[in-house]
């Protein structure tokens, strides 16, 4: 898989809380993403299915209602095995997230978000 460079990096940034989706966005575009939004998993999926040429990396939530995160990258991860994940969570579910890690998330971004911390988790996962 090829490195991508920041400045052409899409993203598309998964989680239910409005507030939270619209923090992430702001943050990734001051360093230089480019991000789209989804509220759902469903709407991740469609969005993904749409537009997955285009899209570099996928940040979602862990935890959500209904179906999570965990639900949506075992999905993409069957049907794109090189689909590109980070998990975002305020919790350390190790467990799970061992385990989405052994399967092909390419890593985890803890909230409350940090600009270094996440910038160095987004450019790690697309230089893969």
């Amino acid at each position: 898989m090829e490195k991508v460079s920041s400045s052409a990096a899409n993203l598309l940034i998964v989680d239910d809380e409005e507030m939270l989706v619209e923090l992430l966005r702001r943050i990734v575009v001051r360093l230089g993403y480019h991000a789209i939004s989804a509220l759902s998993v469903k709407e991740a999926l469609e969005i993904y299915e749409a537009q997955k040429e285009t899209i570099d990396l996928i940040i979602t939530d862990l935890v959500m209602p209904d179906v999570g995160g965990k639900a949506l990258a075992l999905e993409l991860l069957q049907k794109y095995p090189n689909v590109r994940i980070l998990i975002s969570t305020g919790f350390s579910a190790m467990d799970e997230i061992h385990e989405l890690l052994e399967l092909g998330v390419r890593g985890v971004v803890m909230k409350p978000y940090q600009a270094d911390q996440l910038n160095s988790s987004i450019q790690a996962a697309l230089s893969d």
